[in-house]
């Protein structure tokens, strides 16, 4: 289509670049493993904790309780999947003469213009990192190896600014998928156990973490359309947490 290097100034048409839909179902496959390992390892846990001084009764409602939770774990599992395939299939990734647009459904829409693009990363994992002219997420654009056109829209990338190569993949975002369990572990501390130290201490830790995502979500609730619902549901299990600890403390 281009008998010379793709340049803004040059490009004319814009280019949309859309997710292999024919890479999700591998997506979706590392994403449940991941999930269910997690869920194995904390039902385990909280079973062998809980158990320890059972009796018989105990043990039957428990596998009843078990039984109900695994239940409701897929069926939440399943409706997850099927939103995470529509965010999949909405995203798209538009270069044009004056910027670079994504769109993602349940996401507001991301723009940065050429002008302000300060660095284009390619991370050692395949995904591309499209920075603007500050650190705000809302001036950044990631774009995940299963894009369509991989090797295309590289080209395409480095002609409008050169790519910094093997960029070391950050830890938190390599493991994300294990952040979740620091809002769950101190959690269950609170719930589950009764030993009056790891109450308090799983309670300073749960409203801590609490707080912070409250008011991330509420400096970035533009940006993810789905986050304003959420905000309302925070200080409830704050309070929640609260009492609990409270009484489990002064018991």
């Amino acid at each position: 289509m281009f008998e010379q290097p793709i340049s803004y100034t040059t490009l004319m048409e814009p280019l949309q670049f859309k997710l292999d839909p024919l890479q999700y179902p591998a997506l979706q496959k590392k994403m449940l493993i991941r999930s269910v390992s997690l869920v194995t390892i904390l039902l385990i846990a909280l079973s062998v904790y809980t158990m320890r001084d059972a009796n018989n009764n105990d043990v039957t409602f428990w596998v009843g309780y078990l039984i109900f939770m695994i239940l409701l774990y897929s069926f939440l599992m399943s409706r997850a999947f099927k939103k995470r395939r529509k965010i999949y299939e909405s995203y798209s990734i538009t270069i044009g003469e004056q910027g670079i647009t994504r769109k993602q459904d349940k996401w507001a829409d991301l723009y940065i213009p050429l002008t302000e693009i300060t660095a284009i990363e390619k991370k050692t994992n395949g995904n591309f990192v499209i920075k603007g002219i500050s650190n705000d997420p809302l001036k950044k654009i990631n774009i995940i190896k299963q894009i369509e056109d991989y090797e295309r829209l590289e080209e395409v990338l480095a002609n409008i600014k050169p790519i910094t190569l093997n960029v070391k993949t950050l830890w938190w975002e390599k493991y994300s998928f294990l952040l979740s369990l620091i809002i769950v572990i101190p959690l269950l501390g609170v719930y589950v156990v009764d030993n009056k130290i790891v109450v308090g201490i799983s309670a300073a830790i749960s409203v801590a973490t609490l707080v912070y995502i409250f008011f991330n979500i509420l400096k970035y609730r533009n940006s993810v359309k789905s986050l304003k619902r959420s905000l309302w549901t925070i200080p409830l299990i704050i309070i929640s947490v609260l009492v609990v600890a409270y009484f489990k403390l002064i018991a």
